[in-house]
């Protein structure tokens, strides 16, 4: 029961023994209460009552998309200020040639007035003189533009909770792929692509790749990922015009429930091989993120 209710509760799942040791799942629980429990058997009932207390939970900061802002370049930002304080995107780098990689929208969205439109497409001064950019969203820090190649940082604060899934609203339409590298090739279907990880840092992003400077890429199986789940869209996802809800499942690593997670990776992209630059013109857009606790 609920500290201080009346009434018990009979646990309705299936109860395991080992040895001297009973064992039950609960699930629906409310974050961040106190639950008091008890053994009882036929006739008779165990007058030691224990407690314990739920974890609480983490709300995505602007997780609904409704707010944006542009900076003094003209480059959109998700968030109440021209510095971003948890969502940032490829913008800063794409503004320089005067376009925003990712946009807010109001032609399709979920709920309220905005949803999150990330468009992937060529940036440049000729059709020779640019790069291709996937359209994206993720939460951490563009740190920096060098040359025609970003340095990012994955990764924001989090609050050590547990979370299972992340669910939300998207729409995807892929391009054809006219930009080859990573794992597609000109002529194939672009593919769309959301992953999240609980960890234990953050992460530094460089899509430079040379000789001298091999590109840095996320690595989901660092040591430092607790948990992870991801996405990817091979061809279309949601009906014409609408969103579709959309879940994925978080899975944990080895010490997830007994650590604290500290920070959170959260990257969304219309064209999966983006890092490399590669992909075709594919339209994704998003809405009210979320994470989901048992």
């Amino acid at each position: 029961r609920r500290k201080n209710d009346s009434e018990w509760q009979r646990i309705a799942g299936t109860i395991t023994r080992a040895a001297q040791e009973y064992t039950v799942v609960l699930t629906s629980l409310l974050p961040s209460t106190t639950y008091e429990y008890r053994a009882v058997a036929d006739g008779y009932v165990n007058p030691k009552v224990h407690s314990f207390t739920t974890e609480g939970t983490f709300a995505l900061p602007n997780g609904d998309l409704e707010q944006w802002i542009q900076n003094g370049k003209g480059a959109w930002i998700p968030g109440a200020a021209a510095t971003p304080d948890f969502w940032d995107t490829g913008n800063h780098g794409s503004i320089t040639m005067k376009k925003n990689i990712t946009q807010p929208a109001t032609d399709l969205l979920h709920s309220g007035t905005y949803s999150a439109k990330l468009m992937s497409q060529f940036v440049g001064l000729t059709p020779t003189i640019g790069k291709f950019a996937a359209g994206n969203i993720f939460a951490g820090t563009y740190v920096r533009t060098d040359g025609t190649d970003g340095v990012l940082s994955f990764g924001r604060p989090f609050n050590g909770t547990h979370p299972v899934k992340l669910r939300g609203w998207a729409n995807y339409r892929p391009g054809t792929v006219t930009y080859a590298g990573g794992g597609v090739s000109k002529g194939d279907t672009d593919q769309g692509m959301i992953y999240v990880a609980l960890t234990t840092k953050t992460y530094p992003i460089e899509t430079k790749n040379n000789a001298s400077h091999p590109r840095i890429l996320f690595d989901p199986n660092d040591a430092g990922v607790l948990a992870y789940g991801e996405i990817v869209w091979t061809g279309n996802f949601g009906a014409d015009g609408q969103l579709a809800q959309f879940e994925i499942t978080i899975t944990p690593r080895d010490g997830y429930w007994t650590s604290k997670p500290a920070y959170i990776v959260l990257v969304a992209s219309a064209s999966r091989y983006g890092d490399y630059f590669a992909g075709g013109e594919s339209v994704l857009y998003l809405d009210d993120l979320e994470l989901v606790y048992e």
